[in-house]
């Protein structure tokens, strides 16, 4: 079976712990611009249209988020800022998330999504 993703977004793991409250937490986003075969460099990614960002959390056994939260942007970097609240799940175990960022005109970005560890 051939899989297809339609965004760019990179899978990431996440380890969490249960009811901890997650604290200016940054992280930085890239751009690869090949400027020939040898040599790749990154560049900062701008966030170009930027309105708003996100941090979905997807529970797979319910079928459906069950958290959004808000994120903030600085220069390359989206910040996490999440209450004890916002990060208390009901068990342990594997949740799915997605993180982006909303452009003008409401086009979501995914930027990085994949399995958020709840320990």
């Amino acid at each position: 079976m051939i899989r297809h993703r339609l965004f760019d977004g990179v899978e990431q793991q996440l380890d969490v712990f249960n009811g901890q409250a997650i604290l200016d937490f940054e992280m930085q986003f890239f751009t690869e611009e090949c400027t020939d075969e040898l040599e790749d460099t990154e560049e900062d990614f701008t966030f170009p249209g930027y309105v708003s960002s996100y941090f979905r959390i997807y529970n797979e056994r319910l079928g459906r988020v069950i958290k959004t939260i808000a994120l903030s942007q600085s220069g390359a970097s989206l910040i996490v800022n999440a209450s004890v609240s916002e990060m208390t799940f009901d068990e342990n175990g594997n949740y799915w998330y997605v993180i982006g960022y909303v452009q003008t005109g409401g086009y979501e970005i995914a930027l990085r999504y994949g399995l958020l560890k709840v320990i």
